[in-house]
């Protein structure tokens, strides 16, 4: 495969990933806004609140409290392992550490 080719090749694949992957951030970050919303308007104005209570306000933040907890009893502890604790951390320094210097040499390199 030649490196034009190689090229085509890895912008299509971007953009048929890209699309999806984009439209799915969007999605969660409406329902993280829709969420919000309903936590700390709907609910207070339902209840009757102009503004709400004290102990609602405490109340919300503890729930997602055992929701957290609750998660990290989850196999794999609700998580991926952390990179840090990862014996490739080396490797994935090195790895970013090479395509800076690359990037850097491109960035000096004078165009066509």
């Amino acid at each position: 495969m030649r490196e034009s080719e190689a090229s085509a090749y890895v912008r299509t694949l971007a953009a048929l990933l890209g699309a999806p992957v984009a439209f799915a951030a969007v999605l969660f970050e409406t329902a993280i806004h829709d969420v919000i919303h309903l936590v700390w308007d709907e609910v207070p104005d339902a209840l009757g609140w102009s503004e709400p209570a004290w102990w609602y306000v405490v109340l919300v933040p503890a729930l997602a409290g055992v929701l957290v907890a609750a998660a990290i009893r989850l196999p794999s502890h609700g998580g991926h392992v952390p990179l840090v604790r990862s014996t490739a951390f080396p490797d994935v320094l090195s790895a970013a550490s090479s395509m800076r210097s690359n990037a850097t040499a491109l960035m000096s390199t004078p165009g066509p």
